[in-house]
């Protein structure tokens, strides 16, 4: 799984969720052979949603594109127990994957970091989310190299620079770009991404990705 998208929520003039334009903006992934979608994520504006419409829009890209592309749910929360109940529900209703950010805005010790990361891990498949610039706090490298020891760690979404990302590659970590400026360096360094530019282009962001196996 190398091409994911961070996938727009797209709303109605009202301010409601447009589920039509949503499955149109989805079906375009499947059709362009997308592997992944990160749905209710910062593109998505998980962060203006409250949890009923964020939990019933991950439901309804499981029920309805969840066999033909993998679905990523954006379920971190700053508290721990609040991210603990949409993660279990969220994967109780089908999903592939959590996407899981460090507690932001308060910030935490690294122990503390660790102790939420680790405990939301616990209930499956996680992509940790590393977004320094938003959280205002940076995931260490030696507490992603202590959640990669997990049976549930399935990689990171790294946004902190392209430096990073090659170090956690070269530590046989699996990465996900979240910079589209990066993607053509990091797609040759073995990386995935998670773009945001897909949502509009997807086949050319396939396509980078072909050009650059073949240099």
């Amino acid at each position: 799984m190398r091409f994911i998208t961070a996938i727009k929520t797209p709303y109605t003039k009202r301010g409601r969720i447009d589920l039509d334009t949503f499955s149109k903006l989805v079906q375009r992934q499947i059709d362009a052979s997308m592997d992944g979608i990160v749905v209710s994520g910062t593109t998505g504006e998980g962060h203006l949603m409250n949890w009923y419409e964020q939990i019933e829009l991950i439901k309804y890209a499981v029920n309805n594109f969840g066999k033909d592309i993998k679905i990523i749910a954006n379920v971190g929360a700053n508290c721990t127990n609040e991210a603990i109940r949409a993660t279990d529900n969220c994967f109780g209703k089908g999903i592939d994957y959590a996407l899981q950010i460090n507690p932001y805005y308060g910030k935490v010790c690294d122990r503390g970091m660790f102790r939420h990361l680790n405990t939301l891990m616990e209930i499956g498949p996680t992509i940790l989310y590393n977004v320094p610039s938003r959280t205002g706090q940076d995931i260490p490298v030696h507490i992603v190299n202590s959640l990669s020891n997990h049976c549930n760690f399935a990689g990171i979404k790294e946004c902190h620079s392209a430096d990073r990302s090659k170090h956690h590659l070269q530590n046989g970590i699996t990465v996900w770009s979240g910079n589209d400026d990066e993607v053509p360096y990091l797609l040759k360094e073995g990386a995935g991404v998670i773009s945001v530019a897909s949502n509009i282009v997807p086949e050319f962001t396939k396509n980078l990705g072909s050009a650059n196996n073949e240099d």
